[in-house]
């Protein structure tokens, strides 16, 4: 089966002609996929640089950027520039592959063809094309729940304000222009909340972009599932709302203010500054790409060899030294 093309034009944008493969369906909008006219099918440009008022070019913060600045402020400032590239082991590999599999599986048994996915370009190009895609379909159902048994998504959904770009695995319409947000996770329904903060990332940029979001729902695994049961059992879907906007949630977490080392707005700033911050010691330091950066290859043996040095115990040792060898014994 091959579906014909057409132009879609966007009426807020009549320059912007973007190209749809529609199928035919029992409400007559069954996105397929959307991408630009000018762009070759599956090219994937690198994030664009964003020109700060230094005139420096510095690129977007994203997820990664945001949590890697938190654990440390000198890696967040080279993840940001693609200064630092991390490859992955075979584990990472095959558990990324996973994930992809796990996220194909679940969209595909509650959406079926009702999808819009949202194709690889520049990432500027993909939040044009998001917001075209959702305007499109809100505008065909305006209030009205769409008449099928799950809705109808956008995936891949892009979202840019600021500093700040994030892509959500599936944004599904509700009616009366509101939109749930969905993150579809490698985990159980028992250890979900260590992604919490990802998922808030997204939904705050979604909302900072504009987007009416009734709900934050997270995709886990459902640790009830057993053989025999029905396939679509496997999965969970966690309504997440309450957990991210508490007072002290992470969405209160990602809008504090400039001074607040945890938020948003801190990370935009200090990696955004011609120099890259000082490094933060932590016991983690020993798989990061800068480590030689950070503690001189003079130094033969630190303290990252030492076993289960972490906590207090490894804040004491580094206080000392990050030299084995000029560690006093009963830090040992």
């Amino acid at each position: 089966w091959k579906a014909p093309c057409k132009p879609l034009v966007d009426k807020k944008d009549p320059h912007q002609t973007l190209r749809a493969r529609v199928r035919s369906g029992p409400f007559g909008l069954r996105f397929l996929s959307m991408k630009s006219t000018d762009v070759k099918k599956g090219s994937a440009p690198p994030i664009e640089p964003k020109s700060q008022a230094g005139g420096d070019l510095v690129f977007l913060v994203n997820k990664v950027v945001y949590q890697e600045t938190l654990q440390c402020p000198k890696l967040g400032w080279h993840r940001r520039r693609r200064l630092v590239q991390s490859a992955l082991t075979e584990a990472e590999a095959l558990l990324a592959r996973q994930g992809e599999e796990i996220e194909s599986t679940f969209l595909s048994s509650r959406y079926g063809d009702n999808v819009l996915e949202i194709e690889p370009n520049s990432l500027r190009q993909q939040a044009a094309d998001t917001a075209t895609a959702m305007r499109g379909v809100a505008s065909h159902f305006k209030k009205e729940v769409p008449g099928t048994k799950n809705g109808v998504a956008v995936t891949q959904a892009t979202f840019i304000h600021g500093e700040c770009v994030a892509r959500a695995d599936a944004v599904e319409y509700v009616g009366d222009d509101q939109w749930d947000v969905l993150e579809v996770k490698s985990c159980t329904d028992k250890n979900h909340l260590k992604y919490l903060t990802d998922l808030a990332f997204t939904v705050h940029a979604a909302m900072e972009s504009g987007v009416k979001v009734r709900c934050a729902l997270m995709v886990v695994i459902n640790s009830d599932f057993r053989l025999g049961m029905d396939d679509d059992a496997i999965f969970k879907v966690l309504n997440c709302t309450e957990d991210l906007f508490k007072p002290d949630g992470p969405i209160a977490t990602l809008q504090g203010g400039i001074t607040d080392r945890t938020s948003l707005p801190y990370v935009a700033q200090v990696t955004s500054e011609a120099c890259a911050p000082a490094g933060v010691l932590t016991p983690s330091c020993k798989q990061c790409p800068l480590f030689r950066d950070c503690v001189p290859p003079s130094i033969q043996y630190p303290i990252w060899h030492l076993p289960r040095l972490t906590g207090k115990r490894f804040d004491q040792v580094a206080a000392h030294s990050l030299d084995i060898l000029q560690v006093e014994n009963d830090l040992l």
